[in-house]
Order: C-alpha cells, then sequence, then structure tokens
C-alpha cells in the first residue's frame, strides 16, 4: 500500500532483500511511487529457506527543504526444505560420494550419520558439503560392499527439525 504523510508525497520506493543469518541487506529494485507491487526471481541456494523483504520509501524535497525516509516492518517467507537422498553410491565410479541434496535448510543445523547393520557410527558430518566417499577407519580403508544405514538430520528456517533414515 502506498506510504501516506509525507508533506513532499513520495519520491520512489527502495526494496530490500534481507537475510537474517548473515545481517545483510541488499537493494534489489527501485520502483516509482505509482508501482505498488514487485516481483522477486531468486534461486533457492540464494538463502537458507526464509527471505525476508522490506521497503523503503523516500520523499521528494518538503516544505522545510529536506526529504525524510521511511520504512516498512519486515516481511519474511519461510520455504519448505527440498531434500533428495540418493539410494546408491559406488565409491570411485560415476556417483562417487554418498551425499544429500538440500535446499531451504539452515546449514549450521545439520547433521549426517552413516551406520553400519549393527547401529555403529562409521562416518558422521555436520557440513553438508561433505559427503561419505565409502571409506572407513578414519579413511584409511574401504568399507566392505554391504547395506549401510543413513540418518540425516536438518532444520528448516523456522526451526522445524527434520530427520531423515534410510
Amino acid at each position: 500500500s502506498p506510504y501516506v504523510g509525507f508533506d513532499g508525497g513520495i519520491d520512489h520506493y527502495e526494496v530490500f532483500r534481507y537475510n537474517k543469518l548473515s545481517g545483510v541487506s541488499q537493494l534489489i529494485a527501485t520502483i516509482n511511487p505509482n508501482q505498488l507491487s514487485f516481483e522477486d526471481t531468486l534461486i533457492s541456494n540464494d538463502f537458507p529457506g526464509e527471505i525476508c523483504y522490506y521497503v523503503e520509501g523516500s520523499e521528494n524535497i518538503n516544505s522545510y527543504g529536506f526529504a525524510e525516509v521511511t520504512r516498512s516492518n519486515v516481511f519474511c517467507l519461510v520455504y519448505e526444505p527440498l531434500i533428495y537422498i540418493p539410494n546408491a553410491f559406488i565409491p570411485d565410479g560415476i556417483n562417487s560420494v554418498f551425499q544429500p541434496i538440500l535446499t531451504n535448510i539452515d546449514p549450521t543445523n545439520y547433521h549426517m550419520y552413516i551406520m553400519n547393520r549393527w547401529s555403529n557410527i562409521i562416518f558422521e558430518s555436520n557440513d553438508m558439503n561433505i559427503g561419505w566417499d565409502g571409506k572407513i577407519n578414519g579413511g584409511k580403508d574401504e568399507a566392505p560392499n554391504d547395506n549401510y544405514l543413513y540418518v540425516i538430520s536438518v532444520q528448516d528456517a523456522g526451526g522445524r527439525q527434520i530427520t531423515k533414515r534410510g
């Protein structure tokens, strides 16, 4: 909705994208005072599942000889996480690392365990960019050809815990 109350009227609006995780604001558009909508195009990897916006309205020079700026409330949207987990991998093959593909998650709350059939943890990672390469014993030996269990725990931007097992 348009801002009402400036003596000099609105000169323009500036739309900002705000990342709460990093605390960084980015100017994404400057629009004229008659335009009251804006569509943002972004890639989901640009944010950890939550994206926030605010608008600043800039006044024309008013009767006092200066221009004011007003800022809206911050509005945030939480996107559902997208999680793809491969069903197999072959060390030294085409798909040589077991690693989920994740978007719209909080990267600071990621954890992956790989366990053998006796539920002993043989690999774990807190970094979503590091997957299991099929090595055990600290990376010294190749794991035997067998079935292994995974537990992947992530958190969405709203704080909801999501656990996948297989």
